[in-house]
């Protein structure tokens, strides 16, 4: 039996009734009544722990409360307790039975971590509905019926997973469950929504999500389930998968632009002939776009092969001057400079063209000749570094021909932007400097100028609508941007730009603040910022008060994380939103002051720092969380 002397309880005015340290013995344990909360690790790593009686008072039980306690067995929770924090049981290898009421609203993702005992003789750990872990060593496994949420660590470390099942029963994923798992290739669904579907088709990339009912999916969905099915080399003749072939014969013309950018798509839709005669000249403009010169002639043999005499009739003519063009990129360069009278040689692999065609091609364009071999009469041999020492390049040496690189090829003919016909400006292969964006662009593609080492400015005319994410990432000489009022600016644009840091170490761009280069320990964001973009200031190490407030609605993913240093924050009238990991691994965070203007708080908002006190109105949204997530609170 225990006595009150093994517990060490706080009563002060914010942690009044709080169990924060065990010191007995072990054995069989009575928490006293006047316990209101079992705090963080108050019994981690005390593996003489065999029982535990937990009475009616207590309300919630904290982080790593129980760690490491390999010897108890079983365990019952009483009605009182309404959250049970994460880690909260984690190790306790030895715990075969839990008894969790109803009570209970909140139990964290990890509470059970490793509770292998725990689970039931198919390997699941399941417990108020909640899949916490699969510890079997199947390779397709299908998750019972009694799962309705299927937690982060889930399948991690399941090494052996081919396939997963998921029944109708399921309504939620969380977002880590998958990047958790090892090498898991293919996600099968017997339901057709669910809450969960956008997170399942983040990880697409990553995943198989074979959906064999498409028809009452969402219709932003169904692209991405017919990716998946082609990419699992789609069999159109299985009857399982009617509504994929359905949907794809119905859209070809729709999804023309996706599908030349996939090949097993591309593959599928031309083996079984789906591709309308209508659409074929939208196929034919999106292939040329690529460059692809595998894609372009898969189109030219659909023409010939797979439509029906009528239907090739109707694009023929189109066929006949596209093949003189198949190897040409559907490109406009601004580098109508001309080189007449000028000879080129070539030395080693080319970059930024194609391949030797069309190099030869582009400068006879210009009144210039590619000229196979070397002599007298060559007066530029165009050379990359990789190409060494080369013969050619000893005989350029020898008669005294000036030798550039590809690169400065480029910029001696203006070859600078390379656009698509739809106004695109898809890459920029320029020297940097001052660069002014052509006004046939609409818009700047994604990473279009990132890592320009020497773009020191750029103008953008207002005839550009949108700037693609990551435009100008880690363009670090960056000093100057020019954009028109009404351009959207995609997500991350200007991240890395050291050289737009303000002189109080500030990253803005139209009201975006992207990184923190300063020193200083106390700051308080610019009313000109609205919104903070991810990872803006994580790992920054001089930081210890923040004040947000201003125009910003939302504080970003991962905005302060591993602040290291920081404090204390102050979260100012406006702020809605605390997203993903705002404040999450800031070890010496340990007080927050809320405004009752924040609705919303990720549940993993403040992951990792494990001293947080919240300070809010009594009432208030905020007081509601700390609550549910066993966080101290002191009203304001």
């Amino acid at each position: 039996m225990s006595n009150a002397s093994d517990f060490v309880i706080e009563n002060s005015a914010l942690l009044r009734g709080v169990l924060s340290k065990y010191i007995g013995d072990g054995g069989d344990v009575v928490i006293p009544d006047n316990v209101r909360s079992i705090g963080g690790g108050a019994f981690s790593g005390c593996k003489s722990l065999t029982s535990i009686t937990i009475p009616d008072s207590v309300h919630s039980i904290g982080w790593k409360a129980f760690s490491g306690c390999k010897n108890l067995s079983t365990i019952t929770i009483p009605s009182s307790v309404e959250s049970i924090s994460g880690l909260a049981f984690e190790d306790c290898v030895g715990l075969t039975s839990i008894t969790i009421p109803h009570s209970v609203r909140y139990i964290d993702e990890t509470a059970f971590r490793n509770c292998k005992a725990l689970a039931d003789r198919h390997g699941f750990l399941i417990l108020h509905g909640m899949l916490f872990g699969y510890f079997g060593n199947a390779s397709d496994v299908t998750i019972p019926d009694s799962v309705d949420t299927i937690g982060a660590e889930a399948f991690k470390n399941c090494k052996n997973l081919a396939s997963i099942k998921i029944p109708d029963s399921v309504t939620s994923i969380s977002d880590e469950a998958l990047s958790n798992g090892s090498n898991l290739p293919k996600m099968i669904l017997s339901v057709t929504a669910g809450s969960f579907v956008t997170k399942l088709f983040r990880y697409s990339d990553a995943l198989r999500i074979d959906i064999p009912d498409i028809s009452a999916l969402p219709a932003k969905f169904r692209i991405c389930a017919a990716l998946c099915f082609a990419e699992d080399g789609g069999n159109a003749t299985d009857p399982r998968y009617e509504s994929h072939s359905k949907y794809l014969k119905a859209n070809s013309g729709k999804i023309a632009e996706i599908a030349v950018q996939n090949l097993p798509l591309l593959t599928l839709l031309c083996r079984e002939g789906w591709i309308k005669a209508k659409d074929i000249e939208a196929y034919t403009d999106a292939v040329q776009k690529t460059g692809d010169a595998e894609k372009i002639a898969m189109i030219l043999d659909y023409q010939t092969k797979k439509l029906t005499a009528k239907q090739k009739e109707k694009v023929v003519r189109k066929k006949e001057k596209q093949e003189d063009t198949v190897f040409e990129r559907a490109v406009v360069r601004m580098d109508q400079e001309d080189i007449s009278g000028l000879n080129f040689a070539l030395a080693g692999k080319l970059v930024t063209f194609k391949d030797q065609k069309e190099l030869k091609k582009f400068i006879e364009d210009r009144g210039g000749k590619l000229l196979s071999a070397m002599s007298a009469n060559v007066d530029f041999l165009i050379m990359n570094k990789a190409a060494g020492n080369s013969e050619k390049k000893k005989q350029a040496e020898e008669l005294r021909i000036e030798i550039i690189t590809e690169q400065q090829f480029n910029e001696k003919v203006g070859r600078n932007f390379w656009i698509y016909p739809d106004g695109t400006l898809f890459k920029y292969i320029g020297a940097g400097g001052d660069v002014t964006i052509p006004d046939n662009v609409t818009t700047i593609g994604e990473a279009a100028f990132e890592n320009c080492k020497n773009l020191i400015a750029v103008t953008i005319p207002d005839s550009v609508k949108t700037i693609g994410k990551l435009a100008f990432h880690d363009c670090k000489k960056l000093k100057a941007v020019t954009i028109g009022k009404n351009t959207t600016i995609g997500y991350g644009a200007f991240t890395g730009c050291k050289g737009l840091t303000d002189k109080q170490g500030f990253v803005i761009v139209r009201g975006v603040l992207y990184n923190y280069y300063g020193k200083a320990s106390s700051i308080t964001i610019p009313e000109c910022v609205t919104i903070i973009e991810d990872s803006a200031f994580a790992d920054c190490e001089s930081l210890t008060v923040v004040t947000i407030g201003g125009n910003i609605t939302t504080i970003g993913i991962r905005a302060f994380a591993g602040c290291k240093n920081l404090a204390t924050v102050n979260i100012e009238h406006g702020v809605t939103t605390i997203d993903y990991r705002a404040f999450s691994v800031c070890k010496s965070l340990t007080a927050v002051n809320i405004d009752s203007s924040v609705n919303t708080i990720s549940g993993y908002a403040f992951q990792g720092s494990k001293h947080v006190t919240i300070h809010a109105p009594a009432g208030s949204y905020a007081e509601t969380y700390a609550k549910e997530n066993n966080i101290p609170f002191i009203a304001e």
